[in-house]
């Protein structure tokens, strides 16, 4: 918020455990052990941000099931090997669903965002399935959303930022 030019003000959360950012900023917060991190925004600038970091780790076999559709795991098979490239896509979905509630205040499953990765660009690519777009409660909300992603020794980071249309 400093950043921003804004004073410095606690960010609560709310019931649903979303940050309650000042009047006119976006912003997401992530942590995992011996990890936090913040990004905001103003609201002028951008529709939404969404951040997110996990441990560099390879998913256990059950979230694997539930984070990954079947044609993900498809394109999984292709990557080279040396990334956890399993724990990429959750932390990039993670990203997605924190660009997607506070804009439309649904909840945005694992199956309902088809995320592509791009190692060589280190980017990623989410479309959002038509049918949670059709029953989003709000009009416009984001189809898609491309982000970028790095991993290293320790974490995998992801973050995405929504332009205004």
């Amino acid at each position: 918020l400093g950043a921003l030019g804004l004073p410095a003000t606690p960010v609560p959360a709310g019931a649903d455990r979303a940050p309650i950012w000042p009047p006119g900023v976006v912003g997401a917060i992530t942590h995992t052990r011996d990890y936090c991190a913040a990004a905001a925004a103003r609201a002028a600038d951008v529709r939404a941000v969404g951040i997110d970091a996990e441990r560099y780790r390879p998913l256990s076999a059950g979230v694997r099931r539930k984070v990954c559709r079947p044609d993900e795991e498809a394109d999984l098979a292709r990557l080279p090997s040396g990334t956890p490239w399993p724990t990429v896509l959750f932390s990039a979905k993670e990203t997605v669903y924190k660009v997607w509630h506070p804009l439309v205040g649904t909840w945005l499953g694992f199956a309902d965002a088809r995320v592509v990765l791009d190692p060589e660009a280190g980017t990623f690519h989410a479309v959002i399935a038509p049918a949670r777009i059709a029953a989003a409660p709000v009009p416009d909300p984001p189809s898609a959303v491309t982000g970028r992603f790095a991993v290293d020794d320790d974490l995998v980071r992801t973050a995405a930022v929504l332009p205004h249309r």
